[in-house]
């Protein structure tokens, strides 16, 4: 016999039991695309841990992990007096709302620079600094930007007066031994290089939404795994399969921290061409900051073993860094002179990339990739996971 309120009931758990249909639908959906071959797995897992587990100290740098080091290297991180003009600090291209960056296509210091300004985040797990890897040092590369006459200019015998006048501020920093034995200017700009670099090596970014998604499929975690779109597990697909992307943009950092051809011109603003790596080779060897200079801290040479064995080719000439992936979406605009202005512009200069402009010698990587729009949208969402 029809009951209206029995009916009624039954009614409304039907219609309480429909987002529970379209939950578990979504599940599997997710579940049937976050389908990966063990091949795919092996390639996705290089990404991480992120993390890295590799906490080791630089080996460099004897103030690298010193609290009262990052402590002071913060102070001069944010400090304008270190400039010529007192109005630029490292921060001034380096903002930390900003991931670091400043988020302008060229540098603005005490002038307008030449190339983008890239992110400290995670940047103690590189091994060559700057576009054209002028030096592998973390602190060789503050210092390089200290000195530069368009960044900051720095006057040493100015600024160790500055600081001995300002106790208050820094006081542990003209009472440490290092400072108080150094017999010339640049051993002062050293020390205060690897007190920057000890700052700046803290510097990481959290785990993002790809890390979360790469630890539930290692783990098979179906939940988690079905919280990352399927747009985003195509992009993944794309990313390691046809684009190739990985080949370059690898590890956990999505990056193999080389440097390579993309087919980006190499004539600055001035119209003068940027030798990128080419340049930057030479600066690293004759840099008494870098690794194979006089204020190399590791004793064992273990440091010096990349830096010493690299050679001048060719090919490194127009070739530039190859930049981490990570926190793409705040690091905009990309390319080492800012030329692409969001990441839709990226995609689209590698599916239709003009394979000319790249090198012949060498092994030949990059193809014009000819995607569709679905595939770029997909490629889009992926990135921005990460």
């Amino acid at each position: 016999m029809f009951c209206p309120r029995k009916a009624g009931i039954f009614s409304k758990l039907k219609l309480l039991s429909i987002p529970l249909i379209l939950s578990f639908s979504s599940i599997s959906q997710a579940q049937e695309g976050a389908s990966f071959s063990p091949q795919e797995i092996a390639v996705i897992n290089q990404f991480g841990p992120w993390p890295p587990n590799d906490n080791s100290p630089d080996l460099t740098n004897t103030l690298d992990q010193d609290p009262r080091a990052i402590e002071l290297g913060k102070k001069l991180f944010f400090d304008t007096n270190l400039s010529a003009n007192s109005q630029v600090s490292c921060a001034t291209c380096h903002q930390p709302n900003k991931s670091f960056t400043d988020q302008n296509p060229l540098s603005i210091g005490l002038d307008l620079g030449i190339r983008n300004t890239p992110t400290l985040l995670n940047i103690k797990h590189k091994h060559w600094y700057g576009w054209g890897g002028d030096t592998d040092t973390l602190w060789g590369a503050s210092i390089r930007a200290l000195l530069s006459s368009i960044e900051m200019n720095l006057d040493i015998k100015k600024v160790s007066n500055y600081l001995q006048v300002n106790q208050d501020k820094y006081r542990n920093l003209v009472t440490h031994s290092i400072w108080k034995n150094a017999k010339t200017e640049q051993d002062k700009l050293a020390f205060i290089g690897k007190l920057l670099a000890s700052y700046q090596s803290k510097l990481m970014s959290p785990k993002s939404e790809f890390d979360l998604f790469r630890e539930a499929l290692l783990t098979q975690d179906k939940e988690q795994m079905s919280r990352y779109s399927q747009a985003k597990i195509k992009g993944l697909k794309l990313f390691i399969g046809k684009g190739n992307c990985h080949f370059c943009h690898s590890g956990p950092l999505f990056s193999n921290n080389e440097f390579a051809d993309v087919g980006m011109s190499y004539f600055d603003r001035e119209g003068k061409v940027d030798k990128g790596r080419y340049q930057g080779i030479k600066n690293l060897k004759k840099s008494p900051f870098s690794s194979l200079g006089i204020y190399n801290d590791d004793t064992s040479n273990q440091s010096k073993i990349l830096a010493k064995h690299v050679t001048l080719k060719h090919r490194n000439f127009g070739e530039f860094m190859v930049p981490s992936l990570r926190n793409l979406t705040s690091t905009a605009p990309y390319m080492h002179q800012g030329s692409l202005a969001n990441l839709a512009a990226v995609i689209e200069h590698y599916s239709n990339i003009d394979e000319e402009r790249l090198h012949t010698d060498g092994v030949a990587i990059l193809k014009s990739l000819k995607l569709s729009a679905e595939e770029k949208a997909n490629l889009q969402a992926f990135l921005e996971s990460l």
